[in-house]
């Protein structure tokens, strides 16, 4: 596995991608990330949509955390991308003292706790999620994969039992929210929606999201180039 290192620590950057979508997200992604941004990405092929992104994600740490030796694991989606260098150090310094999690926020406003037609949980979003091998193994390991709806749980969707599992235990989640979206649908929280185009913090990072519908390549493409020209250097 290719590994970042950061204060001699060992970072594990993780991106999971199908071969039922466009080829061009993934690789508009590498050029971005691997050959601007120089990052040792790992690009995993996954049979979606046959299997979950959860589930490819349990197999993948399954089979690294007792056998590899790195020190926190980073799985980002395939349209997810950073647009500043920094955004690398602030989310190292974020789980660096191996407390808690982070990522941008997400909600999965299509799970509904049993008996309620609530769905609001903010969450640590599978798409650019942080955390160390050691928080993981305090927190018993959870499942990553969703669950269906109609549990008595709250949310449900990817890597969302991960955040639950921090706040049960007083640990830290750290989550960023969006400053811009394009086409905003979905509530978060406190009023606040994201949706199709997001761009999160001080234009740190991007998660298109959305790639069912046929207007997400062009804009993720469109973001990736503005970060090929160098729009995003301070």
């Amino acid at each position: 596995m290719n590994l970042l290192k950061i204060e001699n620590e060992t970072i594990c950057p993780i991106v999971l991608y199908g071969v039922n979508r466009s080829g061009k997200v993934t690789q508009y992604h590498k050029k971005v990330m691997v050959d601007y941004f120089s990052l040792p990405i790992n690009y995993i092929e996954c049979p979606f949509p046959q299997v979950s992104h959860g589930w490819c994600m349990n197999q993948i740490i399954n089979r690294t955390i007792d056998t590899l030796p790195f020190d926190y694991y980073w799985f980002l989606d395939n349209d997810a991308i950073i647009l500043k260098k920094e955004c690398i150090d602030l989310f190292y310094s974020l789980v660096k003292n191996k407390q808690g999690i982070a990522s941008h926020i997400q909600n999965s406003n299509h799970k509904k706790i049993k008996g309620q037609n609530h769905t609001i949980h903010p969450y640590c979003s599978q798409a650019f999620l942080w955390f160390s091998k050691q928080i993981y193994n305090e927190l018993d390991r959870p499942c990553m994969d969703h669950w269906s709806d109609g549990s008595d749980d709250s949310g449900g969707d990817t890597a969302e039992r991960l955040t639950i599992e921090c706040k049960k235990r007083g640990k830290i989640v750290s989550i960023l929210y969006p400053s811009h979206v394009i086409y905003p649908h979905s509530p978060i929280d406190a009023g606040l929606l994201f949706g199709r185009g997001n761009t999160f913090g001080n234009n740190l990072l991007y998660h298109q999201m959305r790639s069912d519908m046929p207007e997400s390549e062009n804009e993720f493409i469109q973001k990736c180039e503005e970060v090929l020209d160098g729009k995003y250097q301070n």
